[in-house]
């Protein structure tokens, strides 16, 4: 173990942790105030320990790391493949197919076994190689390399879909699913495509499930209609059609739902004006799609500027926004969106109480904001959690936004309004 620990601490002390700057980013809502501690907005020299984890059983510390297989190097985290933040905590993929994650871990969303706290970068057990992985409010999801998919996390309103409501600190196989080609996590309710056929799992109060009741669902259970892509947001759930169009259900108070009213809907309706479209980011109450010609629409929670439209209004069916034009990936939180241009550079618009748009200040902003650190070096991966974002530039992790838990970095500041480097 004293070798083990040698090893890890060695790789963890490369200089990295100095280049670290304040932060801004994607991440989940957080409950506490920003008053009582100032946006950090200066480099930061980060403790260099190897990082640990409680055991829930002997009510010890023990080296994180420990589980890895012998093939595994012994660093919390190699070369990352995909990046999965979710509300309070964040996970990635490693190229070597494992899942590592770090944060909050009251409801289990870390999947160590126990809702322990953990002081750095965890490794999920009992999950065997993934292809990818995605991450919802307070619990977690990840597709097999075997085929099949296993949840982890909160359970009270059934979204890990296993035919009960306890919480699950260890990966468990939701009951009925045999095969899985895709799956959306959103704040309480998941949902999974085969083929065509969507199914969904859990919070139903707002119809977010589409199967035409508000009753929630611990298992998964058929939306009608024939689809190739579904993302779930907050409290409603965005589909594309086998033929094209945008359809959504669930909660509609914000517009989230594109079909002119604020009237929730159980059941797929179509997004208006979007017959043909392609669905790029799904957040809290916000959607933007792009049609054939390369232009944007977005619609739903524009309050605090999500939209990037330059407006504070709220969508009810979607507006052409040129400021989103061009983008090769958009992603989208709780209340901002973030474009990356491709070429260039990565652009934020919207919510910035917790630094969620990475321009240095806690300012919302309406108009896309260039975020300064990826001028000239583009990301080749962009993803966004509630209240922090996350970027891939070549093999190195960026993150920014909310930090209250620990979600971005352990013991760091609670909220990064610029980009901070984080170790490997």
């Amino acid at each position: 173990m004293r070798r083990r620990a040698l090893i890890a601490l060695a790789a963890l002390c490369g200089c990295r942790w100095d280049v670290v700057l304040g932060a801004d980013g994607i991440a989940v809502r957080p409950d506490a105030s920003t008053d009582a501690t100032p946006a950090l907005d200066a480099p930061l020299v980060l403790p260099r320990d190897v990082p640990m984890v409680l055991d829930a059983v002997a009510d010890a510390t023990v080296d994180a790391t420990q589980d890895a297989p012998p093939d595994v190097p012994e660093t919390p985290m190699g070369t990352i493949r995909s990046l999965a933040p979710g509300g309070t905590f964040t996970c990635v993929v490693r190229t070597d197919a494992s899942v590592w994650c770090w944060g909050d871990n009251t409801r289990g969303q870390l999947g160590v076994g126990s809702t322990a706290p953990v002081t750095g970068p965890v490794r999920v057990r009992g999950l065997g190689p993934v292809t990818s992985m995605v991450s919802g409010a307070r619990h977690a999801c990840a597709l097999l390399t075997a085929g099949g998919l296993r949840c982890w996390g909160a359970n009270e309103r059934g979204q890990l879909g296993d035919g009960t409501t306890v919480d699950r600190p260890s990966p468990v196989a939701p009951t009925g699913l045999d095969a899985v080609d895709e799956v959306s996590a959103g704040a309480g309710h998941t949902c999974a495509r085969h083929g065509s056929v969507v199914r969904c799992a859990g919070d139903n109060r707002r119809g977010q499930l589409g199967d035409g009741s508000t009753i929630d669902r611990n298992v998964f259970t058929a939306v009608a209609g024939s689809f190739r892509r579904v993302l779930a947001g907050g409290a409603f759930t965005a589909a594309e059609t086998t033929d094209g169009a945008v359809q959504a259900w669930g909660a509609n108070d914000r517009g989230q739902l594109g079909d002119g009213t604020t009237v929730d809907r159980p059941t797929p309706g179509p997004v208006l004006g979007l017959s043909e479209g392609r669905l790029h980011a799904v957040g809290d109450a916000h959607s933007l799609a792009r049609t054939a010609d390369g232009t944007t629409w977005a619609w739903g929670d524009g309050a605090r500027g999500a939209l990037g439209d330059g407006a504070t209004l709220v969508r009810t069916t979607p507006l052409a926004v040129e400021s989103w034009r061009g983008q090769s990936s958009l992603v989208a939180g709780d209340g901002f969106t973030c474009g990356a241009l491709g070429t260039d550079a990565v652009s934020c618009a919207g919510a910035n109480d917790r630094g969620q748009i990475g321009d240095g200040t806690s300012t919302d902003n309406p108009v896309p904001q260039r975020i300064i650190e990826f001028a000239r070096n583009p990301p080749r991966a962009l993803a966004a959690g509630a209240g922090h974002g996350c970027a891939l530039v070549n093999t190195e992790l960026w993150c920014w936004g909310d930090n209250t838990l620990g979600q971005i970095e352990p013991g760091g500041p609670p909220m990064l309004i610029r980009p901070m480097l984080l170790p490997r």
